[in-house]
């Protein structure tokens, strides 16, 4: 497989997965984001998946919320090695919804900074709960 891309089978589009998250998962905020993230067994191929969130409330024009979305899963994309990697080591599965909380544009250097860390923390959260 080659490496750095978003696969298809990265994002979650399963409702069953993703109303799962909102009512069991774990969260952590570091803004301009909130993170639901929830960890369990793996099944299939699939160690890691993702969903974006933009809120049409917070960002009214469709444009820009999926200029926004694109945004964040580039950041993703490119950060997304490690915990990808240490998910497959312990044979876990690990969904993630990213929620974006504001009002405002941020240029895409801040956006990778603050998906990094994210995933650093969500790392060590990983860890933590082992």
């Amino acid at each position: 497989m080659l490496e750095g891309r978003f696969f298809k089978h990265e994002r979650l589009n399963s409702r069953k997965l993703i109303s799962n998250l909102f009512i069991e998962a774990d969260s952590l905020i570091e803004y301009p984001f909130r993170i639901l993230w929830n960890e369990g067994e793996k099944i299939d191929d699939n160690y890691f998946q993702v969903a974006i969130s933009v809120s049409k409330k917070r960002i009214p024009k469709a444009v820009d919320r999926n200029r926004m979305k694109r945004l964040i899963r580039e950041a993703v994309r490119r950060n997304k090695e490690g915990i990808k990697r240490k998910c497959q080591n312990e044979q876990k599965k690990l969904t993630i919804m990213i929620i974006f909380l504001d009002k405002f544009f941020f240029d895409y250097h801040y956006l990778e900074h603050k998906i990094n860390v994210i995933l650093q923390r969500l790392q060590k959260e990983i860890c933590i709960k082992s």
